[in-house]
């Protein structure tokens, strides 16, 4: 379930706007539903968001494009690129949190991810990315924004969606609830080698300090859209303390 590209009455799939700033407008098909809450949802809907996840990257598999190929600090695969923006993360707890994740990353992660499965993939579902019908039979609705996509681990696509729903209402005690319901959908429809899933409490975490470290540094070098590209450092500071400090079931004796 993703928007198409509709021509404009000229038959463009492209449009360029008549505007002091020139720009480029693109029609895309409506889709129905709500944008994903994850406190509002159960772990079935969950179970579907990862299913469908899984239904686009297996769509995507023999996807190839020059444009793939590029360097985006949203790409799990850079992340070590990322300490010396670690000064822009204010909050003490949360970068020290993410330090830590950036010395596992540089001592073991980096190098098991890159030797896993690559292929272009969707990269960004976060809850905005996600139209949900919550309780239908089949509720996700919709897929948003392809503007992350690029070539990069199969298993990080999925760590990047687990990651938005560390936390999420209803799990109880255990942070891990709510992600590990979706790899659940997500597993159940595309299997990934036992390699990867060992991966993904790691690049959920990483995935978090990514978060603070990139969102930070966009607050102090542009201030002037800091409302929006902050607007989610105050939670995903604790879902990343709890992350680190929490064990994921793989993890457990």
């Amino acid at each position: 379930p993703i928007p198409h590209v509709r021509p404009d009455v000229s038959g463009e799939l492209l449009h360029l706007v008549d505007s002091p700033e020139p720009r480029r407008a693109r029609l895309l098909s409506h889709l129905p539903g709500q944008v994903l809450d994850y406190d509002r949802t159960s772990a079935a809907d969950r179970r579907a968001v990862g299913a469908a996840l899984a239904r686009l990257s297996l769509a995507l598999s023999d996807f190839e494009h020059p444009g793939a190929e590029r360097s985006l600090p949203w790409d799990l695969q850079q992340v070590g690129s990322l300490r010396p923006l670690l000064d822009h993360v204010t909050d003490p707890g949360a970068r020290d949190d993410s330090e830590r994740v950036l010395d596992r990353y540089d001592e073991s992660v980096g190098a098991a991810v890159a030797a896993t499965r690559q292929q272009v993939v969707h990269n960004d579902l976060n809850p905005d990315n996600v139209l949900l019908v919550p309780g239908a039979a089949e509720p996700v609705t919709g897929i948003l924004d392809f503007g992350d996509m690029l070539r990069t681990a199969v298993v990080a696509d999925l760590a990047v969606g687990m990651a938005y729903a560390v936390d999420a209402a209803g799990s109880g005690d255990d942070p891990w609830t709510g992600p590990y319901d979706v790899a659940e959908g997500y597993l159940a429809v595309r299997p990934l080698d036992d390699d990867e899933v060992r991966l993904l409490p790691d690049l959920v975490r990483t995935r978090l300090a990514q978060r603070q470290i990139v969102n930070s540094w966009l607050v102090s070098a542009d201030p002037a859209n800091a409302e929006y590209t902050g607007r989610s450092l105050v939670r995903s500071a604790p879902a990343l303390h709890r992350a680190v400090t929490t064990p994921a079931p793989i993890e457990r004796g």
